[in-house]
């Protein structure tokens, strides 16, 4: 329950997206999947036992590098000074919210 609770709040502040429960539950096991492939089960251990969908800076990072792995063709969330890659990512991650039907906030 806690992973669903930590993908909306998380979902709201950072990508500016409301997930209904179903939509946040399916998230929840795409990112724990990707977490857990990764080694970072600490964080799937985080997220789990948050009870207010707010987690410490490196497991919120962790979680935030999985929802651009997830939604675009990105390795990582790029730096607010990498132009490069800044509006491809951007672009991406648009596309795939509107893709997966999620609500703007």
């Amino acid at each position: 329950m806690s992973g669903k609770i930590t993908m909306q709040a998380l979902a709201l502040r950072q990508l500016s997206v409301i997930l209904d429960d179903e939509q946040a539950l399916s998230l929840w096991e795409e990112v724990k999947t990707e977490l857990i492939q990764r080694d970072m089960a600490n964080t799937v251990k985080e997220v789990e036992g948050s009870t207010t969908g707010n987690l410490d800076t490196y497991p919120r990072n962790d979680v935030l590098l999985v929802f651009a792995v997830i939604m675009t063709d990105h390795e990582d969330w790029p730096c607010n000074g990498d132009r490069k890659s800044h509006g491809d990512f951007v672009n991406q991650l648009v596309a795939t919210l509107k893709e997966r039907g999620y609500t703007p906030a």
